[in-house]
């Protein structure tokens, strides 16, 4: 898709800070600092840790500052009450150090009269001090990162819907157009993992980008001469940190046709300069020459700009694409880059077969190309292989298949082969044998049922072996009394009737058969 960077335009519309004025530099010693955040805040830190070597502890601006209403007495204490809230702003989110929790006591030099605040380009001091810690990022020994990251991720956010959670519609027609993100929005759908994020930004679609994001905006508008001023290459200037802004490789984010650039204006020098050890250095007075640059910038607007036609989607083929693809590492990760190689690759195939490129290449060219594309997937060997002839069809016996009964429902559910018959009646063993009925005895009643001492043994072995069949026993009287064998076989063998069962069942847990 090409080049894409923060501007100065994505620093006014989705922080709200202004982009012109003074540069925000001077001396960062030599200073009261004690005295001027007694003078300034109205109280003087009593704890070591709360001013350590002229740095202010957020913590102790968050507990001191709490509540507004101790605060809203007078004017001198509601601006003691503001400068509190912008240094945990500069300290919090603006100027963010690496594993720090403190904001330098130089700020205040800033925050003495609110109407000259006014007048520093506060945008600008923001932009220098991401561009820095995105240099010093690259570092793999580095892993973690300073500036104002909450502008990294609005401009993702904003630039690149693929990976953001959506851009809810502003409810405040005169917010910037950050403020829209102030509203709740789900994250779920989005990735916990790095990788994820990699993959889409290689696969990302051309027209996933958005290159004008802003169009139709009407909140926070700029002034004409601040927006034309987006376009110059100048530097960024916030005390030690001099880095260039270079609108002129990203000319498609203001809706112009976008040339091969020129080279980036940085030097190695100033990549190197630190604060340590240079607490008497007039800033102001070492990058003069950068500072009369930053004056004189209407003169360092790009020139010979020509409006963008369409949405600034440039062809693979294009000339701008083809040196970008030259200085630029495309892809992240090996898996990305097989997809989108092969994309290429079939965009440049398209292009050679087009009316447009007609006699401009040779079949030989197109072969390479495709060539490519099956070396992505390692088929390559399946295209340079030499031609082979195709042996005679075989000779296949067609075998219609067995027909299986219909199972049935009983069958499917003892688990019984697909194949299985159930067996007839008359196929069935004989379980019970036949015997003669039963005699009434003289202690059974009436009814000439059997008496509970009788069928005693019948109603212990409920729960005995079903392998065991009936017999017949000698009875007491001389007659023979049919009851269960030794090995009490089980229930749904027994010879004795349903009735019989319930007669037996009563006789146990009531003492007595129940009575028709």
């Amino acid at each position: 898709m090409g080049e894409v960077t923060i501007t100065l335009e994505d620093v006014h519309h989705l922080l709200g800070l202004p982009t012109d004025g003074e540069v925000v530099s001077g001396r960062v010693g030599g200073h009261p600092f004690s005295q001027m955040v007694g003078g300034f805040l109205g109280v003087r830190p009593g704890r070591s840790r709360d001013l350590y070597k002229n740095q202010i502890s957020l913590t102790f601006l968050r507990e001191r500052y709490l509540n507004w209403h101790e605060w809203s007495g007078n004017e001198v204490d509601r601006m003691r009450y503001t400068r509190a809230l912008i240094l945990r702003i500069i300290g919090g989110c603006l100027f963010v150090e690496t594993a720090s929790s403190f904001v330098h006591a130089r700020y205040l030099l800033f925050l003495d009269d609110f109407q000259r605040t006014r007048t520093y380009s506060w945008g600008s001091t923001v932009l220098a001090t991401l561009y820095r810690e995105l240099c010093k990022v690259t570092d793999p020994g580095r892993s973690d990162m300073g500036g104002c990251t909450l502008l990294l991720q609005l401009w993702a956010w904003t630039r690149f819907p693929t990976i953001s959670p959506g851009i809810p519609a502003i409810t405040d027609p005169d917010a910037i157009f950050g403020a829209r993100f102030n509203e709740y929005v789900s994250i779920r759908r989005r990735y916990s993992h790095i990788r994820r994020y990699r993959h889409h930004i290689d696969v990302m679609l051309t027209r996933r980008i958005q290159w004008r994001p802003y169009d139709g905006f009407v909140g926070h508008p700029p002034s004409s001469e601040e927006s034309r001023r987006w376009l110059a290459v100048c530097p960024l200037i916030h005390y030690q940190i001099v880095v260039y802004q270079q609108p002129d490789r990203v000319l498609r984010q203001f809706h112009f046709r976008q040339p091969i650039p020129s080279d980036p204006f940085m030097s190695s020098e100033l990549l190197t300069i630190t604060l340590t050890g240079k607490g008497d250095v007039d800033w102001r007075d070492r990058h003069g020459l950068y500072i009369a640059q930053w004056h004189s910038r209407d003169a360092l607007i790009v020139q010979g700009l020509q409006p963008l036609q369409g949405e600034g989607h440039l062809s693979l083929n294009s000339t701008y694409m083809q040196w970008y693809f030259q200085h630029t590492r495309r892809w992240m990760m090996q898996r990305s880059a097989i997809r989108s190689h092969v994309s290429d690759r079939m965009e440049t195939v398209l292009h050679m077969a087009s009316d447009e490129a007609q006699g401009a290449f040779t079949y030989r060219q197109i072969y390479d190309e495709t060539l490519q594309m099956m070396s992505a997937f390692d088929e390559f060997g399946r295209l340079t292989a030499p031609g082979e002839a195709a042996p005679p069809p075989a000779v296949v016996q067609t075998v219609e298949p067995p027909r299986h009964p219909r199972v049935s429902q009983r069958a499917r559910h003892e688990g019984l082969p697909l194949h299985h018959q159930a067996p007839t009646m008359a196929d069935r063993p004989v379980l019970v044998q036949s015997l003669p009925p039963v005699q009434p005895s003289p202690s059974s009643g009436p009814t000439g049922l059997l008496a509970q001492e009788d069928i005693a043994g019948t109603v212990d072995d409920i729960d005995a072996d079903p392998g065991a069949e009936a017999d017949v026993a000698p009875g007491g009287d001389g007659e023979d009394v049919v009851r269960r064998n030794p090995d009490r076989q089980a229930r749904e063998r027994c010879f004795l009737s349903p009735y019989e069962h319930n007669q037996a069942r009563c006789a146990k847990y009531h003492g007595r058969p129940r009575q028709q």
